[in-house]
């Protein structure tokens, strides 16, 4: 008889694949087995679901590098550390937490770079952490810590922390961590802090009542090997009432940052702070900072479809923002297109560098100039097609040099202040290299002088 070997064969090879899967359990606290949560993550092997039930757990849980792969499951469960430590430190690899209230421990969560031997000598990154659905209250320190890359941080609530509520720290470019979809409210520092190297995901968190930033990145790491950095996006967020700036975002290297959608109301300090190379800032809202709507040192960024209104001071700064202190000139070669200055305390834009294009902004309401090109740093930029109107002082002024004005719309601007378009040439500051196709209104309004128009021509 002739066996057919095939068969046998092929069912071992599958068995062998499905081996480790076979062998996941899941391990319920409490229970005989595992009275404690640390117990049962102790007995965990890669695959396990340490799986908690209702109740109220005064211990703080630590989950070593010899335990990857697991999922800490509490439903109903609640970590009370007594400030201890953390609720739960993390230092193995891949490991999900979801569904927990987390209360009065030092940290809420933390995930660590685990040491590679008892001795130090380097780091061993716990990527890949999962943290979703929790409810983290009350920490002495921070909400979320999370020291690793290729994390997943979404769906969280953070509340009353004793500094920030999220922090991720790591220097590997190499992949994306996400934090998306988190309520962070009531934190003595920032709402979410982000320090690395690139590769983040910022998205749809909602951020009330912090003491500092609502979210505050800096990106400071160069990228010494060459290697295209990975990008930043920072999308649809809101921020409310913030101690200082809504959204911070201080890049020293080449990542492409996108700031995109957010909204950000009520803010002791500009609503949006950006400074760096390689921006895209698109569709942005700020509303009723106590200083400026945004902040804007930027080189070769795009800037388009933002509003700004109800600031104390002014709705757009493109440049410095020392400008007591004439150290404009920071910004330059940007395009900042069919944006909205509208009702804030002064300018509704003012540009301190250079070789910036303005093109169909719209400047209505404003309580200083609709737009200002001043005079430090202020060096061959353009205005063309924009629409100043009913602003208290001119629709635009002009104090920069070799500045180009271009079928710009300025009507209803400072009655009895000044023109619609000043420092055109007539003696002051200001001089215009291109002065084309410009129209004016009433009200206040004047086109330039002749002598305007000679120094022009």
């Amino acid at each position: 008889m002739i066996h057919d070997m095939r068969l046998p064969l092929a069912t071992s090879l599958v068995a062998l694949v499905l081996a480790p899967a076979a062998l996941a359990e899941t391990l319920k606290v409490p229970s005989d087995d595992f009275p404690t949560i640390q117990s049962a993550v102790d007995a965990s092997v890669e695959g396990d679901v340490v799986q908690v039930g209702k109740g109220v757990y005064l211990e703080d849980v630590f989950v070593a590098e010899t335990h990857p792969g697991i999922t800490l499951q509490g439903k109903g469960a609640t970590i009370d550390a007594e400030y201890d430590d953390p609720c739960i430190t993390v230092e193995a690899r891949d490991v999900t937490i979801t569904g927990f209230t987390l209360v009065n421990g030092t940290d809420g969560i933390h995930v660590r770079h685990p040491p590679l031997d008892p001795d130090g000598g380097g780091f061993n990154p716990a990527n890949g952490a999962i943290i979703t659905k929790n409810r983290i209250s009350s920490s002495e320190d921070t909400g979320i810590v999370v020291e690793t890359s290729n994390a997943v941080i979404t769906q969280n609530g953070i509340s009353f922390a004793g500094s920030d509520g999220i922090l991720v720290a790591e220097e590997d470019p190499a992949s994306v961590t996400e934090i998306s979809r988190n309520s962070v409210l009531q934190v003595s520092s920032d709402g979410i802090v982000v320090d690395g190297q690139g590769g983040y995901l910022i998205e749809r968190n909602k951020i009330a009542l912090t003491e500092e930033d609502g979210i505050d990145v800096d990106l400071r790491v160069p990228n010494l090997d060459g290697i295209g950095a990975l990008p930043v996006t920072i999308s649809k967020n809101t921020v409310n009432d913030a101690g200082a700036r809504g959204i911070d975002v201080d890049s020293e290297f080449n990542a492409p940052v996108l700031v995109d959608g957010n909204k950000v109301t009520v803010t002791e300090d500009d609503c949006i702070e950006l400074s760096g190379i390689n921006f895209t800032v698109t569709g942005n809202r700020a509303d009723s900072s106590l200083r400026s709507g945004f902040m804007l040192c930027l080189e070769g960024a795009t800037i388009e479809k933002n509003t700004a209104q109800k600031c104390i001071d002014y709705g757009f700064i493109v440049g410095n923002n020392d400008l007591e202190d004439g150290d404009g000139g920071l910004s330059g070669n940007n395009d900042v297109a069919n944006n909205t200055a509208k009702n804030n305390g002064r300018d509704g834009m003012i540009v301190v560098g250079g070789d910036n294009t303005l093109a169909k902004n719209k400047c209505t309401g404003n309580g200083g100039d609709g737009i200002d090109f001043d005079q430090e740093g202020a060096t061959g930029n353009t205005a063309e097609s924009n629409t100043c109107t009913k602003n208290a002082h001119q629709g635009i002024s002009n104090d920069g040099t070799g500045t180009d004005l271009i079928k710009n719309k300025c009507k209803q601007n400072g009655t009895g202040l000044g023109p619609d378009i000043a420092g055109t040439g007539d003696g002051g500051v200001g001089s215009v290299d291109v002065f084309d196709s410009n129209s004016f209104g009433t009200g206040g309004a004047k086109s330039p002088s002749r002598v305007d128009r000679e120094s022009i021509n």
